[in-house]
């Protein structure tokens, strides 16, 4: 399906798929539609480490940008504003596409314009860390595929490695509910709050706290899903729970957990 966008003869540029055989048949059905799949650029972002800057958590990179195999040119110490792995691979995946731009002569970027449009970029709902007064923190991600939710997964080790999280999840109807909680698991979380939110601002698409819940594996000898169907409580007893056990809350399953979380709290 992705595919089906491009045309032939046209510049075709695309972020690596957490599963490689995604990656490979895409690739396949861009060379069948004819489409210019660019592979003479590439991009390598290496993380330094993790930094805060008042509120924001920031990844520091180093980043390369070669064209024909020849260094075109590198930025240090980026402090980016995005978090994770996957952020380095939207980085990389930007970087080739204004290399080409600038190759060509479609675009009058200079390597200060792009580390000021790094360093300025804001992504809403996108592993957005929040540190309360009483210094726990919170976090919200709109993750709402199994893909995603194995990406924030990789993010929340990345960072907070050996440290405890509690998710509070809520889901549109038309979701794997069972691949995510799966991918949920796998972070071992001391529990996990099944709640339910307005979706696209009704309540058609909405999954219910125990449907959702319903959809774990509960032959597993992980924690039973805790069903609240109001999203504001199930956010109080997460918090509450987590300054028991010195975890993280984690607020994901779609971007519309979010909003219901920014209007819990401010």
């Amino acid at each position: 399906a992705k595919a089906g966008i491009a045309h032939k003869g046209r510049p075709v540029f695309y972020a690596p798929n957490v599963d490689d055989r995604v990656s490979t048949l895409l690739a396949s059905a861009l060379d069948a539609q004819g489409a210019n799949d660019i592979r003479n650029i590439r991009a390598e972002s290496r993380l330094i480490g993790y930094a805060t800057e008042g509120s924001t958590t920031l990844q520091e990179l180093d980043i390369d940008v070669w064209l024909d195999d020849k260094p075109e040119f590198r930025l240090s110490n980026v402090r980016v504003p995005l978090i994770g792995p996957h952020q380095r691979e939207n980085i990389n995946t930007c970087l080739r596409l204004l290399c080409w731009l600038r190759a060509n002569g479609r675009l009058n970027v200079s390597v200060d314009d792009i580390r000021v449009g790094l360093e300025t970029t804001h992504s809403p709902g996108n592993f957005e860390v929040f540190t309360r007064p009483e210094g726990s923190i919170l976090i919200a991600d709109g993750a709402h595929t199994n893909g995603s939710a194995k990406v924030l997964i990789q993010t929340l080790n990345e960072l907070y490695p050996n440290r405890k999280f509690i998710f509070v999840v809520a889901m549109a109807d038309d979701k794997d509910h069972c691949g995510f909680l799966r991918e949920l698991y796998a972070a071992k979380p001391v529990s996990v709050y099944c709640t339910q939110i307005n979706v696209a601002g009704g309540t058609l698409r909405t999954t219910r706290a125990n449907v959702l819940a319903s959809a774990h594996d509960s032959s597993s000898s992980e924690p039973e899903p805790i069903i609240d169907s109001v999203f504001d409580t199930a956010l109080s007893n997460a918090l509450e729970r987590a300054e028991e056990d010195g975890a993280i809350v984690v607020v994901t399953g779609s971007l519309y957990t979010f909003t219901a979380l920014q209007k819990a709290l401010f």
